[in-house]
């Protein structure tokens, strides 16, 4: 054989080798970044799930609030029912005053003092005043009239 085309083989199996090994490590360049963007994609994947449970926690936690703020209402709505201040006393009549969402008292105040005929209810928010009036002997129906 001649020197050329030994130097041609060599040459050929050089460049052979050289493209073999150069794409082996462009591939192996790819598969890594392919793998680098799947870990991406599943941090951020398991991200927008655990968002959409928070996101599913936070609807949960605002009911509950909502229900708490509700009962906190109730209750503080309930001590105003109470809030009848009774301004005069004569006997059994009395003058009692307090808001119009105040629950005006029938036969007594808080299970202490007694109410009787004529004795007057002056809602402080709206400036009305009620007049209280037993039908009957029983007190089964008495009432508040606006005067």
């Amino acid at each position: 054989m001649s020197e050329n085309i030994v130097v041609a083989l060599i040459a050929f199996a050089g460049t052979l080798l050289g493209s073999y090994f150069a794409q082996r490590k462009s591939t192996a360049l790819v598969v890594y970044r392919l793998e680098q963007l799947e870990n991406k994609v599943d941090k951020h994947n398991s991200i927008i799930e655990r968002m959409y449970k928070v996101e599913q926690n936070v609807c949960l936690i605002d009911g509950k609030i909502k229900v708490a703020n509700h009962r906190i209402d109730d209750l503080e709505g309930k001590e105003e029912i109470m809030a009848v201040e009774v301004v005069e006393t004569k006997g059994l009549w009395k003058k009692l005053q307090g808001k119009s969402t105040d629950d005006k008292p029938v036969d007594d105040i808080n299970g202490t003092l007694r109410i009787g005929n004529g004795s007057e209810f002056y809602e402080l928010d709206t400036g009305d005043t009620f007049i209280y009036s037993i039908k009957n002997a029983d007190q089964a129906s008495s009432h508040w009239w606006k005067k």
